[in-house]
């Protein structure tokens, strides 16, 4: 996967781009999904528009849009019943979505991960707010394969985990990362602790993060640094991992920057994703350009060279709005804050959840 085609000039915005790659966003490593994206730009910049709701009563759709078969599909978190947890979608048009069931009957409040597996679509069941995970009654995260309609097979149970965050297509293998219950597993002290928030691949091995990132071979898994500096109040968190340009991009937590992988235990700071942004939870590459998503206002911008990423759309920013600062913030400033949790391309178009 990658760059087939690049005569594109990024500081006018001007060429076309060719590549294959996969659909998987948000927490998500890539799936075995291939898509072919042409781009072309002529720095056309057109308005946002509107796709809906996918479920009227849940106020979290997960880190996860993926395109599978030829339609984009999102997943939720949460709702005001509990019969309507857990549940997977299908994007119609316009802004009408189709419910593709309940997946699972277990105690688990939203579908984190989506991700395509050697053909099928997988998805993986998780408790995400980090402030009831566990102190709540909740069952462990499963993943399940989707059979069509509504119906959803049982894959098992990878772990005692309940915050199942991430997956990815490695190998041949399926991988599901996740905790708490199995932090400080790769390091129980210091910064080498990790807690699998975000997957990707990238030269021939898998990566993972949170706050430190590993790498993995099939058989063992590599120290690989820290993505920013973790003597920050609040401590560094990683929450994104793309490719860009060749390199291995992370997005992190409190201060919403972006860095890329030098190699060994080597990363180099490039900007930061909105003006007073904390945490970048989604980072895509679209013609030929590099896209960040940030809370807290669900803001979205466009990499345009070292430090300068332009803001393109913030979808939640009240007239004269201070949303706090990380780790300062009131409980009502961060209950407003919004974040933009996963972005994927579909027929040429970037979408944003």
């Amino acid at each position: 996967m990658g760059d087939i085609l690049d005569l594109y000039d990024p500081s006018p915005r001007r060429g076309v781009t060719l590549a294959v790659n996969s659909s998987s966003s948000g927490y998500q490593g890539q799936g075995s999904d291939r898509h072919v994206y042409f781009g072309i730009d002529n720095a056309h910049l057109s308005d946002w528009q509107d796709c809906g709701r996918p479920s009227p009563t849940s106020p979290y759709v997960s880190n996860s849009m993926i395109v599978y078969k030829g339609r984009l599909y999102a997943a939720i978190t949460d709702a005001q019943n509990e019969k309507d947890w857990c549940h997977v979608f299908r994007y119609e048009a316009n802004q009408k979505w189709t419910d593709c069931g309940r997946v699972g009957n277990g105690r688990t409040p939203g579908v984190g991960p989506l991700i395509v597996h050697d053909g099928d679509l997988y998805a993986v069941t998780w408790t995400y707010d980090w402030t009831r995970v566990s102190k709540g009654n909740y069952d462990a995260g499963r993943v399940y394969r989707y059979r069509g309609g509504t119906q959803w097979e049982d894959f098992g149970q990878p772990s005692e985990n309940r915050t199942l965050n991430c997956a990815a297509s490695y190998k041949g293998k399926l991988y599901v990362g996740g905790g708490p219950e199995n932090w400080g597993l790769f390091s129980k002290e210091g910064p080498q602790r990790c807690f699998p928030h975000a997957m990707c691949r990238y030269n021939g091995r898998l990566y993972t993060g949170y706050p430190a990132v590993y790498s993995y071979d099939g058989d063992q898994w590599t120290y690989a640094g820290l993505p920013g500096p973790l003597e920050t109040t609040p401590s560094l968190q990683t929450h994104s991992l793309t490719v860009y340009q060749g390199r291995l991009c992370a997005g992190t937590w409190p201060g919403a920057k972006v860095a890329r992988y030098l190699g060994g235990e080597e990363w180099q700071e490039f900007g930061r994703v909105g003006e007073d942004g904390t945490e970048v939870n989604a980072l895509v590459v679209y013609n030929g350009k590099l896209y960040g998503g940030s809370i807290p206002r669900a803001e979205v911008c466009r990499y345009d060279g070292v430090p300068r990423w332009t803001s393109l759309k913030r979808f939640y920013s009240p007239e004269g709005w201070q949303p706090g600062l990380p780790g300062r913030a009131k409980t009502k400033e961060v209950n407003e804050w919004t974040r933009v949790t996963s972005m994927t391309v579909f027929k040429g178009k970037l979408f944003a959840s």
